[in-house]
């Protein structure tokens, strides 16, 4: 018989977490609490097109470009392990969770965007 394997567009950027904030108007992402450390994966294949620091928001961040137009944003990084330019494979450790910029506790701000409009990451990633 004919094996046939199939891939979810997304995956969840961390292994175990919990959710602590989710997506609505004024809160463009979701917050998924994991202990300070915890690798961080892109959702998908892409090419980080930024990296920054921002101090009174995101922190250490990432902004990835897929190859299917849409972005996702990584926030809160304890460090990150790739850079502007990097290619990235689904398998790729992007950083670690941490509580830089406006964070109250160890957690990964994830944001997902399509033509510039945010959308909620729970209606695309996979069931958890």
């Amino acid at each position: 018989p004919i094996e046939t394997v199939t891939t979810t567009t997304f995956q969840f950027p961390l292994k175990e977490f919990n959710i602590s904030q989710s997506f609505s108007w004024h809160h463009w992402g979701v917050d998924l609490a994991a202990p300070e450390g915890e690798k961080i994966y892109p959702i998908a294949e892409g090419k980080v097109i930024e990296q920054g620091y921002a101090l009174l928001g995101y922190g250490n961040y990432l902004l990835i470009q897929h190859p299917n137009g849409q972005q996702s944003l990584y926030g809160h990084l304890s460090k990150a392990m790739v850079k502007q330019g990097d290619t990235v494979q689904r398998e790729t450790v992007l950083g670690l969770v941490g509580h830089t910029g406006w964070a109250t506790g160890d957690h990964l701000h994830l944001e997902i965007h399509q033509n510039g409009l945010p959308l909620d990451p729970f209606e695309v990633l996979p069931e958890k």
